[in-house]
Parts: C-alpha cells; structure tokens; sequence
C-alpha cells in the first residue's frame, strides 16, 4: 500500500503509524470512502484511482455512494423509480471501475449512504441524539471556516462551506465509525482509515476533533484526505449547466469546456503530476504542424514551452485517453456484478421480469455474443418479442447493450436485504 499520496493531519498522523503497524499482523485493513459519483467524470475516476494505491491483499473498501445529496424533491412515482434505476446504475459502474484499477471484486462493499444511515438509527435511536449533538458544536465554527480549495474548484471568492455539506460529513464520520455494528456480515474488524476527498477534508477533520474531545464518538478513527486534484466544470458558477469532462465526451468537447473555464497552465501541470503521469502509459502531444504525436512520457519542460491553448489541447487529448483506457476496461468487467434488493417495489418488479419463462431464456442468453435477432433466432421466436423483452431487462438493470450490438448481463447475482426490505 502507498500512502505517501495522501494528506493527514500530523495530529492524526502519528495515531495512524502506531495502529498502522498492527494492521499487518492482523491481516486485514478496512477503508472507508464516500463519493458523490453520478458520472464517469475525469474527477471521480482520478478519486477511484487514487484510493487504489491502497489496494493489497489484506485490504477491503468501503465504499458509501452519497445518494442523499440528490434524492428526487417531487412525490412523482416514475421520477423516484427513474432515480432508483440510476442510483443502482452508478453502484454497479462503481464497483466495475474499481475493479480495472485491480481492486478484487470480494474486497470491494459499496451501499448507498442513507441506507447505512436508516440502519444505524434504527439500531440505536441515542445515536441520532449524539449527531446532533455534534452538529451543534461544530456549525457556527465549521460554518465560518473559510475553504482553501476555491482556486481548485473553481469556487468563488467568499465562498463557504454549506450546511448541507456539513450534514453529510457528520453522517459520514458517524458510519465509518459503527459500520462494523451496521453491516457486521460484510466486514472483519472496523473501519481502520476514513478517506475523504481533498475539498472537504478540513469540515471532517475538525468534524472529528469534536467528536472526540466532547467524547460523542469514543475511538480515534484515522482520517485522511486525497490530494488537491484541480476540478473544473461544476455547473454553478459557470452558465451552461454540469460541464466536467466525462469518458461519454471526444476530446474536442473536453478542450472546449477547458478554453471556458481558463484552465490555467498551473493546473495542467498538477493535472499531470497528480493524474495523467502516475496513470497513462502512452500520452499524446503535438509537434510544430500540429499533428498529434504519441510518446511515453510528458515532461513539465514539454509543457513549458507550449502555448497556453496547446497545453490544453494536450490536457484535453490526455484526459480523453485517461477516461477511456478505464472506460474499455470497466465495460468488460461490468457484468461481473451483483444486484441489491432492498425496497418492495424493486422486488415485485424484479419478480415481473423474471416471471416469464421466455424472459429468463433471453437473460441467459444475454451473455455478449448475441444481438437480439441472433437471441429471437436462437429461441425461435419473433424479433419483436425478443426486443420488448431486452428493453425492459434493459429498464431493469439486467443488460446492456455494447458497442456492437450484442447483449449482455450487467449482473450475475441478486441478492436481497430481507434485514431492510419493508413488506406491507
């Protein structure tokens, strides 16, 4: 495990060295990490490949999709099941694009924040009376931190922490901390490491000094952050809605979203230091005519004696090989996931879909080297049939279609959550 990437306050740090040297005897390391992940974004996949350098043998992650901070605010039936499809949609992606940096899919747990969050409450009801105890020592003075990360986020000056922000972190420090009392069938141990992103590291940190000072949560859970990665594209500050180059993007679309936001030359270079260097074995930069030239390797002397717009010209290109060299290979790996039940609703449908015999022949049959007339031919049966079936797996969850037509299994298993599925 490499942990000289990341960030740790020398308070912490020296907590964390002497637990750290248990952790080999023991043979387990358990690290907790929660993500906003909504779309392969540049930014998310360069979080994903960072929390990789902790992978060994021994080490297990627990990984928390941040699904409360974009629940549907509409009663509309079909706007939350569209909301469920995608949530599950992104846990499944997840889980992939973890898998390509070489994380084993048996050491890799990831569940959505507010069920952890139902499941600790409803476990001990004190606990709630503990987070807001917590939240009330922390928002004046939290509140009023100013973030030092607006130049890397593309913030604006004056720009504060939220109270929303505020809400989640203090859930967060709360799961990691009793996740071995909230899923004690999925992990040896307790969480031995918190891993926040860089942005909001100062809000958890100072989160979990008060913690621990006014004895609200009693051990010293490690906390450390991932390196300031420069994030442009967030929608907000900038007209033109959610920008951030993602691996569905060419790299015509990143460039032009780098020249909007004015990219500056300090960023593309921490951009390679941080991303592109450490990740990308083949990188493309551009000779006097322009033309694009593959080579092994950009130096920050290559760099510097390009003009600003070809610098981020060459960004755009090497982020576009970075997105899709974990795009090819998180497709590939994708089907080797399993699905969640943990609602009523989703196990009556998923009853209705596998109801049918025919059905259940198609989804056997969905394994990547059919399309679906090769599928309607195999079974003999109409095409249309054979498509309506494929839509509605498709709606499901169960199948995707690749780039060349064939249809495949996202899932291999289902597993449902009696613990937490509500009967009527």
């Amino acid at each position: 495990m490499d942990f000289s990437a990341f960030v740790m306050p020398v308070k912490t740090k020296k907590e964390f060295d002497e637990a750290a040297l248990k952790f080999g005897s023991l043979g387990k390391f358990n690290v907790f990490f929660t993500t906003g992940y909504s779309n392969a974004t540049y930014y998310y996949l360069s979080q994903l490949a960072y929390l990789s350098k902790l992978n060994a043998e021994h080490t297990k992650f627990f990984i928390a999709l941040a699904d409360m901070d974009v629940l549907p605010k509409t009663k509309n039936t079909d706007a939350r099941e569209d909301f469920s499809k995608l949530i599950n949609f992104n846990l499944r992606e997840l889980k992939a694009i973890l898998m390509t940096f070489g994380i084993a899919e048996e050491n890799i747990f990831i569940f959505k924040l507010s069920d952890a969050w139902l499941k600790l409450i409803e476990q001990d009801n004190k606990k709630l009376t503990d987070f807001y105890n917590l939240l009330a020592k922390a928002s004046l003075e939290i509140l009023k931190m100013p973030p030092d990360y607006c130049d890397l986020h593309y913030r604006p000056l004056g720009y504060k922490f939220t109270f929303s922000l505020l809400l989640r972190k203090a859930i967060e420090l709360f799961i990691a901390n009793y996740l071995h009392k909230i899923y004690p069938e999925e992990i040896n141990g307790k969480i031995n490491l918190l891993l926040s992103g860089h942005g909001s590291s100062p809000v958890i940190f100072k989160l979990r000094d008060l913690a621990i000072t006014n004895t609200i949560i009693p051990s010293a859970l490690p906390v450390a952050s991932l390196p300031g990665i420069p994030c442009f594209g967030r929608g907000e500050f900038k007209s033109g809605g959610f920008l951030m180059p993602n691996w569905d993007m060419d790299s015509q679309t990143s460039y032009s979203i780098i020249e909007k936001y004015k990219v500056p030359a300090k960023h593309i270079r921490l951009l390679f230091d941080l991303i592109l260097n450490p990740f990308l074995d083949k990188f493309i930069i551009f000779d006097k005519n322009n033309k694009p030239i593959v080579s092994s390797a950009i130096t920050k002397k290559q760099l510097t004696h390009l003009s600003l717009t070809q610098q981020r010209r060459v960004l755009a290109h090497n982020l576009h090989n970075f997105m899709q060299q974990i795009k090819g290979k998180a497709f590939v790996k994708e089907n080797k996931d399993y699905l969640v039940i943990s609602d009523e609703n989703e196990l009556e449908k998923l009853g209705k879909v596998l109801n049918s015999g025919l059905a259940r022949k198609v989804l056997l049959n969905c394994n990547g080297t059919l399309t679906v007339s090769e599928i309607a031919k195999k079974l003999n049966k109409h095409v249309s049939n054979i498509s309506n079936i494929v839509s509605n797996l498709k709606q499901n969850g169960f199948v995707k279609t690749t780039p060349e037509k064939k249809v495949m299994r996202t899932i291999r298993t289902v597993k449902i959550d009696l613990d937490k599925t509500r009967f009527g």
